[in-house]
């Protein structure tokens, strides 16, 4: 098994912790909690000895070489010990020159191999906010130093102080605790949820975020999710179910061996980091009912005795900002819904899976995630945070513009998934109609590249996507708003008036995915049936259990094979408001009229953007984005 180590670090997320190697050894990567042996440790690194400074030996001063005071301390300073502090989450402090000193060779292989400080995504391919990655300059300097013996320097002529943005929230105004105090149970890495009920009786939005941890050494890393209330419920069963607080998750909020739910990013926290603000004038919304879900990844390597923690978070929420934003995770959603499609076989190496569209006309993926934004005219990315399981190897993402160019948004080249974060783009980056959003990964699945279970590497076999501990995803997910264009005058652009109730005349296509598929039952050809529901009835999963349908229709011989068809007019005239409506073609032909239902490879048409209904005749377009998978 070849080991992906986590040199020794508590939950440091800046830094340059591998020294410690040499004390306490370093830590193979387990896996989700459950799987990992505590006291499981493989062997120290292999330092260029190049590098590493005898003790023993008394180096020759060179007025040339670099000096702690001069030009060692302000690197350590910006970039090491916001962790590495008596008290802090690096395993040992970094405060003076006595303590960086005796590292100093290990602290030149880190930054040499950009272990530490852990910036996964560098060298960067764009301008990131909060890079706390070292430059190569820097790195050249930590390598001199410790060659030259780690001089210490004249402390009269230091050397001027750096400035390394970790993030910021100004202005928070709301704070939810973990309810009780927990204790990890699994070492050294612990992932579990906690559900804090969002207290606010009115919508209201967040437009920045910190987490506040209780046990600074312990807490590796968090990701704060939305649960909207239609599935709040999913999450409050699960909480405490196994007699521990919270409920085990991996991955996402979704439960672990339960089915996922649909679940919306806030974003993520790393040590180091003292809170994170979305771009002026805009906002998450949050509506009255849901769940802030806090998914803690707890880091027990070095410490004594059995920690507890109560961390808490802090939210700057407003009232409605001058544009809606939201996270849209970027994926083939065939992979989740259709078995063996992200397939990883068993003892493959260089498996690449990727996915491309145009986001501006994808229904599935934007109508799922970011229903409430208008994408019509294209979006604006803000941010950036790639995710794989434990087989990934590499994973980047790009805009493909219409005229050909390439446009980089972030790239790792050696995935670890213990230490992803999010990266904010200096500049945010416009997606247009035309268009077309990439993510691309890569995963090995040999025996060199396998998580623990009991301590033991895992047997290579065959994997897909999915939520669990052993399953696999290639996601970008991107804090994104949408470009707004001049609105039409509202129902006079079709020729209707407007009008406190009204009729929906709708208008069917297909998804190019599903009109070329290969192997379809017929022709994209046939009846349509479907139900129209208020929209705050309906989420990702369905309609919420209780929630009747306020109209269905049923209507013969639609043809989309060549292209869209419609209008068909509704004969249920509804009140002016935001609807969703579910649906499919029964394609071929054996779907019962009087009680309809779609089988396994009719055309669907899924949950999207709300449906707006405010004049007499609302033209609204459906699609069918996918074809039902087995199972459903």
């Amino acid at each position: 098994m070849k080991e992906r180590r986590l040199c020794s670090f508590r939950g440091g997320a800046t830094g340059l912790v591998i020294g410690a190697a040499f004390a306490l050894g370093c830590e193979p990567s387990g896996s989700a909690e459950g799987h990992a042996e505590p006291g499981d440790r493989g062997t120290a690194p292999e330092v260029d000895a190049a590098v590493v400074p005898d003790a023993d030996a008394a180096a020759p001063e060179d007025p040339a070489a670099p000096t702690w005071h001069r030009d060692v301390r302000p690197i350590v300073e910006a970039h090491c010990t916001p962790c590495h502090r008596i008290g802090g989450s690096g395993p040992f402090p970094l405060e003076d020159f006595a303590d960086a000193a005796a590292q100093a060779g290990p602290m030149a292989w880190a930054a040499a191999e950009r272990t530490m400080p852990p910036y996964a995504a560098a060298p960067a391919v764009r301008p990131y906010r909060y890079d706390i990655s070292l430059s190569e300059a820097q790195i050249s300097t930590l390598r001199r130093w410790a060659a030259a013996g780690a001089p210490e320097g004249d402390p009269d002529q230091p050397g001027a102080p750096l400035e390394v943005n970790f993030g910021e929230l100004e202005d928070p105004n709301l704070e939810l605790e973990m309810p009780v105090p927990f204790t990890p149970t699994v070492h050294p890495d612990h992932y579990r949820c906690f559900v804090l009920p969002w207290p606010e009786v009115e919508t209201r939005y967040i437009t920045g975020f910190n987490v506040v941890p209780d046990n600074v050494p312990m807490v590796h890393h968090a990701v704060l999710y939305l649960v909207d209330p239609a599935q709040a419920g999913v999450v409050d069963a699960v909480d405490g179910a196994d007699g521990l607080p919270g409920y085990s998750c991996f991955g996402s909020a979704s439960p672990e061996g339960g089915a996922p739910i649909p679940t919306r990013q806030i974003g993520g926290w790393a040590p180091g980091s003292v809170g994170t603000s979305y771009p002026p004038g805009t906002g998450v919304v949050v509506r009255a009912g849901a769940r802030v879900v806090l998914q803690m990844h707890y880091n027990t390597l070095g410490l004594e005795g059995s920690g507890v923690d109560q961390s808490r978070v802090q939210f700057r929420i407003e009232a409605p900002p001058e544009q809606d934003g939201g996270n849209l995770p970027w994926l083939d959603m065939t992979w989740p819904n259709v078995e063996g499609s992200m397939r990883i076989p068993a003892n493959a190496t260089g498996v690449v899976h990727a996915f491309e569209d145009d986001p501006s006309t994808g229904p599935v993926v934007t109508g799922l995630f970011i229903p409430d934004l208008d994408v019509s005219a294209g979006l604006r990315l803000h941010t950036v945070y790639p995710h794989m399981h434990q087989l990934g190897r590499r994973i980047e993402a790009s805009v493909q513009r219409a005229d050909g160019e390439i446009v980089p948004l972030v790239r790792i080249v050696d995935w670890d998934f213990h230490w992803q974060r999010e990266y904010p783009f200096v500049e945010p980056v416009d997606v247009l109609p035309g268009d077309r959003l990439r993510v691309e990964c890569s995963f090995d699945n040999d025996a060199d590249n396998q998580p623990l279970v009991d301590g033991e590497p895992r047997r290579p076999q065959d994997v897909d996507f999915g939520e669990g501990s052993y399953d696999e995803m290639c996601v970008a997910a991107f804090y994104v708003t949408a470009l707004r264009v001049a609105a039409p005058s509202a129902c006079d652009a079709f020729g209707a008036r407007s009008a406190e109730r009204g009729r929906f005349e709708f208008t069917f296509d297909a998804a190019a995915a599903v009109r070329g598929a290969p192997d379809l039952d017929g022709p994209l050809l046939g009846p349509v049936s479907g139900a129209v529901f208020r929209a705050e009835d309906v989420s990702l999963a369905g309609p919420a259990p209780d929630a009747e349908p306020l109209a269905s229709f049923r209507f013969e011989g639609v043809d989309v094979a060549a292209g869209p068809a419609g209008p068909f007019a509704l004969d249920t005239e509804l009140p002016a408001g935001r609807y969703q409506v579910l649906g499919f073609m029964d394609i071929d032909g054996n779907a019962d009229a009087a009680d309809p239902a779609p089988d396994v490879g009719d055309p669907v048409f899924v949950p999207g953007r709300p449906l707006e209904l405010g004049c007499d005749r609302q033209p609204a377009t459906l699609t069918f984005a996918l074809r039902l998978p087995p199972g459903q």
